[in-house]
């Protein structure tokens, strides 16, 4: 949802007087919630996200579906195949889709084609949907942290204070424990400020893995009162969380993509997916990729490199890295 913003706040300033509603998922709703620019935010759950039982759960949608349908609007700018779908049942005077979603009876309507491009950066991708509205390539959106005007850093005085982000939902991006433990009690003996986050849950869990049981692991070893260790329950937490801190170390996820647009310099760790498409659309990050897309092959040492460049050597250890 993050790669959208740079889209949105585009259209909310080119199209002044535009009203911007946004259909997402409960999860990533309340983040949402407090940007001036977005009007509505309809929300539906995620099953893998329930926690009112399927029926509720379902009910909620049902539910949210019919406040949508109320409306009338000028586009609807569809990102999937499903929200197209979706789009076929409400009420608009244009629909904007990748011309890969136009297919089968689709082609027989009236729908605005921009290209998928499987190669550009996610943000964009995004960005060509906003060409019907009169967005265009030549002239892409800023590289600016899109949620900081809406969410100003916590004040903490001078301390420096680095988050240090153990999850992510994809196996090919986890960075091993032993690693984390070694970065994370570097710092905290070198004196700096340490936040250790994670996702709540056990790495076993499918649909939502987190990381309880490394988080123990990490807190039973690190005696230091230098490291806070914070499990974040939801992205309402998290972003509370990263607003006390100023940099952030992260496997490539949707948390190094909120601390960037929380204007935190990151550096990010990548496995089996690509930074040029995934990176923080923000400038200032520094990004290392594992030898044969390994994300275990990255050292502690270039991790902390990355830190002292990013900080412009506001972190350094003794003795050097």
């Amino acid at each position: 949802m993050i790669c959208t913003l740079p889209l949105l706040s585009s259209l909310s300033v080119a199209l002044r007087r535009a009203e911007i509603d946004v259909l997402t998922n409960s999860y990533v709703a309340p983040i949402l919630s407090d940007i001036g620019y977005i009007k509505n935010v309809f929300l539906y759950q995620k099953l893998k996200h329930q926690n009112l039982g399927k029926l509720r759960t379902i009910w909620q949608s049902i539910k949210t579906y019919f406040a949508i349908r109320r409306n009338l609007y000028d586009y609807i700018i569809c990102v999937s195949s499903r929200d197209l779908a979706l789009s076929m049942t409400l009420k608009t005077k244009q629909r904007v889709a990748y011309d890969k979603s136009i297919q089968g009876v689709f082609k027989y309507l009236k729908i605005a084609a921009v290209p998928w491009c499987a190669e550009s950066h996610e943000v964009m991708r995004v960005w060509l949907l906003g060409g019907p509205l009169g967005l265009t390539v030549e002239s892409p959106p800023a590289r600016t942290p899109q949620l900081a005007p809406f969410y100003p850093r916590v004040p903490g005085g001078k301390e420096l204070r680095i988050a240090i982000q153990l999850s992510a939902r994809k196996t090919g991006q986890r960075w091993p424990i032993e690693k984390y433990y070694e970065l994370v009690s570097r710092l905290s003996e070198s004196g700096y400020a340490v936040s250790v986050l994670w996702a709540p849950g056990s790495q076993t869990n499918r649909r939502h893995p987190g990381d309880d049981d490394n988080a123990r692991h990490l807190a039973c070893r690190i005696d230091s009162s230098k490291v806070n260790f914070v499990r974040t329950l939801d992205l309402a937490s998290l972003v509370r969380e990263l607003r006390k801190c100023q940099f952030i170390v992260s496997p490539d996820g949707g948390a190094s993509h909120i601390a960037a647009a929380l204007d935190l310099r990151s550096v990010v760790l990548f496995g089996n997916s690509e930074p040029a498409h995934w990176a923080p659309w923000t400038d200032g990050n520094f990004i290392i990729k594992g030898l044969n897309n390994r994300v275990d092959t990255i050292s502690v040492e270039s991790v902390l490199k990355g830190l002292e460049k990013i900080s412009e050597l506001q972190i350094s250890l003794p003795g050097g890295l």
